[in-house]
């Protein structure tokens, strides 16, 4: 259900559907990767986080959804994961 889900909200957003990422993606070192590690990797892979390179408006609605799912993540924390995923996985990347 999580992954119709994902997939649902992806074709709505306009972003194409892309092949299962490789399981042996590796996180870019820089600042915020582990307050992405700490709140985002629980659940979730790096190969979903690095097959995709979206704006800060389409990063926030995806992590927007996963607060609204359950994820505890602090205004500092967003900002920073936010900042993390737009610098590292934007859409120019």
């Amino acid at each position: 259900m999580l992954f119709l889900s994902a997939a649902m909200f992806l074709l709505a957003s306009g972003t194409p559907a892309q092949s299962p990422p490789p399981a042996s993606a590796k996180l870019i070192a820089a600042p915020g990767v582990e307050t992405l590690r700490r709140h985002c990797t629980l659940c979730h892979g790096a190969g979903m986080i690095t097959a995709r390179h979206m704006s800060a408006r389409r990063w926030g609605a995806l992590v927007d959804q996963m607060i609204s799912r359950g994820a505890k993540v602090s205004d500092e924390d967003y900002k920073v994961i936010i900042a993390y995923l737009t610098q590292n996985y934007g859409p120019s990347r």
